[in-house]
């Protein structure tokens, strides 16, 4: 399977951040999910999730 850290690798710089878009160009109505994660210094890690229609 490929994804996008397959792809880029991982680094803390910002040759390493990434957006997208999510746009349906049929008219019908999509659900999309925006996850974040992170690793503060190797002490807290944690993430966010926002879900969209």
């Amino acid at each position: 399977m490929s994804t996008v850290k397959n792809k880029l690798g991982e680094a803390d710089d910002d040759a390493h951040d990434l957006s997208s878009k999510v746009e349906c160009t049929n008219g019908q109505d999509i659900i999309v999910e925006r996850p974040m994660y992170f690793n503060y210094k190797g002490i807290w890690a944690g993430g966010h999730d926002v879900v969209g229609l």
